[in-house]
């Protein structure tokens, strides 16, 4: 073997180390801070969907709502690894605490094993297109990143997300510097298979082909470029024809990806939000199991007509469509708001935020890779790029990575530019950026190569003023908008804290969050709400305990009071928040007053239709009043949405028993009886408990 040949391996096996025990220490410390890094929201619903798949079923049985090919994989290797599936689950509440910690053990190693390739693929790129310095050090900038290791802690898309535009530019590169047209289907496959994680995808794919067919017009070879652009087209074709047919087939017409173009594309574009960032309305849950069915309830209402699953997203885009021809002045004050966005240092949040996690992860929080350092570097590696263009060979394959870049930057100012959107172009900044800083050294030296270093020193300039483009006067990062970002991932990890019972740390960080945002000139009812479950919840489980009678009085009264008076504060800030009325709805209920529990959820339910939990305490409620017929219409309902949950049959087996339908009562007892054995079977806790009157339904003789 060659000196060369062994420097290249040795440099490999430096890098990989180097990358692979930046991961081991932060992995260490994520999951330490079990509660910070637990899986919520949107990490909630892909565990939830990967468990489905390990027990062998599909991530939806109608069509797919959310990009479908992390949710798979992940459930396919969680079957590998031997994790038990779980059906039918709604939340990691449905699911054994055993199976959810094996899970999140095991998609983390997923995680980071993306996290390497991804760390291999810069190299790899760098080194084709820039040379083997430049290749070594985006490597180190790529092995060091911490928005890329924060990722591989959640449960997220983001790691997977990673890969495809690294993939697609090096199969570019192969397909321009040997002119084989056909490698371009590689591209089109990165691109297709990217498409399944990040829909926005797509307007790379569609860019990359225009820029080809102009290119090739241009340079006199239209033919090369007609038969690559037939190649990336087949490519993604490969990619998505599985998903197309399937989805097509449950909808009844053609549908792409996802059936989320649509909602999301209003989503981002809400008319009146000028703010360039999400707002949460009380549009929808905004819970990604329950998205789907509540945009298509409010459109069907609006439309007065049932609509399928494309239709749905077709209303959606062209709701936002119309707030926009009405409102272009607060569209393009968002629009600019998003630009500044996208260079900006900020890892804007969305249900998660790497700044939040880096007290208690050293790893993240001493890293210096992160996009502050990036994106310097990175405009420095462009300016010098193109004063190698007419130089050095390989402009051309330099230029499809500056194209893809700039295809998927554009396409986030359609949509919404947060931390985890703007992750799948990192890749390609680290490569711009690893070929800045293999230049650095000889730029400072070599006085000939003044007029290069200065541009570059520019661009850099440049790049630092950008990174502070967010916290401009137009820019969206206000005070009150950062405070905003952190009361959230507190209330966040707070509601993690009481799903275990950790009730005093849950208390803490609603606490902070409240002064938080008070000291910013904010409030929101979602904290008050929170902090008003808490003391029902400590009013539920802590007062049974207290031996001493009057001791036992007071603490009910001081918790009763405490969960008032932050409904109260909700009421105040939002009159018609359905979760305020359901909270309310829940303390009277645990404090006996049931009809002020049935009126109060009867409120919530007028707003929010579909919320499980408001439906089946009503039912509950409106039993304990001897509203039987009603309660029965509400469990009716609960069994309507969710079919596969014991309670529901539970409350309308007991509704149906005592208005004197025996017969189908017990065809509602023995679902529940099925239903609760299925969970008990997993090791999960029934939802609805047994009743007296289930023992005395069972013991009846059957009819003759």
């Amino acid at each position: 073997m060659s000196p060369s040949g062994r420097s290249h391996r040795l440099g490999w096996v430096l890098l990989l180390l180097l990358a692979v025990g930046y991961r081991l220490l932060a992995h260490a410390e994520m999951s330490a801070a079990a509660d910070t890094f637990a899986p919520i929201i949107d990490s909630e619903a892909y565990l939830v969907q990967a468990l489905a798949v390990a027990s062998g079923h599909d991530i939806s049985e109608g069509v797919y709502f959310q990009a479908p090919l992390y949710p798979w994989v992940l459930g396919l290797t969680l079957r590998a690894a031997g994790v038990p599936g779980v059906v039918g689950a709604e939340s990691t509440a449905d699911v054994p605490p055993d199976t959810v910690a094996r899970a999140l053990a095991v998609g983390r190693w997923l995680n980071m094993g993306f996290g390497l390739l991804a760390v291999v693929l810069v190299t790899l790129l760098a080194q084709r297109l820039f040379g083997a310095g430049a290749g070594w050090c985006a490597g180190v900038l790529a092995a060091l990143c911490s928005p890329f290791v924060f990722y591989e802690g959640m449960l997220l898309k983001g790691s997977l997300s990673l890969l495809f535009l690294p993939w697609a530019v090096l199969a570019a590169e192969r397909a321009l510097t040997t002119a084989r047209p056909r490698v371009f289907a590689w591209s089109g496959l990165a691109l297709g298979l990217g498409a399944l994680v990040r829909g926005n995808l797509h307007a790379v794919t569609l860019v990359g082909a225009v820029v080809l067919l102009v290119w090739g017009w241009r340079r006199g070879r239209l033919p090369f470029a007609w038969r690559g652009a037939m190649a990336l087209g087949f490519g993604v074709l490969i990619a998505l024809a599985p998903v197309i047919v399937r989805n097509s087939l449950v909808s009844g017409r053609a549908v792409l990806s996802t059936a989320a173009g649509g909602t999301a594309f209003y989503l981002c574009n809400e008319p009146g939000n000028d703010t360039g960032l999400i707002q949460h309305r009380a549009i929808n849950r905004q819970v990604p199991l329950h998205e789907l069915e509540d945009w298509t309830a409010l459109a069907q209402e609006r439309t007065g007509r049932a609509l399928s699953a494309a239709e749905v997203s077709s209303y959606w885009a062209g709701e936002a469509l119309a707030g926009i021809s009405r409102q272009p002045g607060t569209w393009l004050l968002a629009e600019a708001r998003k630009f500044c966005l996208l260079f900006s240092g900020y890892e804007a949040p969305d249900n998660s935020m790497p700044s939040f996690a880096e007290p208690e992860c050293a790893a993240l929080r001493l890293s210096p890779v992160h996009y502050g350092l990036l994106l310097p570097l990175a405009l420095g590696g462009a300016a010098l790029a193109w004063l190698d263009r007419r130089r050095r060979s390989g402009g051309e394959a330099r230029a499809a990575l500056v194209v893809a870049l700039l295809a998927y930057a554009a396409s986030l100012l359609l949509f919404v530019v947060t931390s985890r959107f703007r992750l799948p172009m990192l890749p390609l900044v680290v490569v711009l950026a690893g070929a800045c800083l293999a230049r650095l050294p000889g730029l400072l030296r070599d006085r000939t190569q003044r007029g290069e270093g200065g541009l570059t020193a520019m661009a850099m300039l440049g790049g630092v003023l950008l990174g502070h483009a967010a916290d401009w006067p137009v820019g969206p990062l206000t005070p009150r908008e950062r405070a905003s970002h952190v009361a959230v991932c507190l209330k966040n990890r707070a509601q993690v804290r009481l799903a275990r019972g950790a009730l005093s740390e849950a208390d803490s960080d609603l606490y902070i969050a409240i002064a938080l945002s008070q000291a910013a000139g904010i409030d929101a009812p979602a904290l008050h709400v929170e902090r008003a479950r808490l003391a029902r919840l400590r009013l539920v489980t802590e007062a049974p305990r207290i031996d001493v009678a009057a001791a036992r009085e007071q603490f009910e009264t001081s918790m009763e009071g405490t969960a008032r008076e932050e409904l109260a504060r909700a009421l105040a800030l939002s009159a018609d928040d359905a979760a305020t009325l359901c909270e309310r709805g829940l303390l009277d209920y645990a404090l006996g007053r049931y009809a002020d529990a049935a009126d109060a959820l009867q409120r919530s339910l007028a707003l929010q239709p579909r919320e499980r939990e408001a439906l089946a305490y009503r039912a509950l409620a409106l039993l304990y009043l001897d509203r039987d017929d009603e309660a029965g219409s509400v469990a009716r309902q609960l069994t309507t949405l969710r079919p596969d949950d014991d309670d529901g049959w539970a409350l309308l087996a007991l509704a149906l028993h005592r208005t004197g339908q025996e017969a189908p009562a017990l065809e509602a007892l023995d679902r529940h009886d099925q239903l609760a054995s299925m969970r008990e079977a997993a090791g999960i806790p029934r939802r609805f408990p047994d009743q007296p009157e289930f023992r005395t339904m069972r013991s009846k003789p059957e009819d003759p």
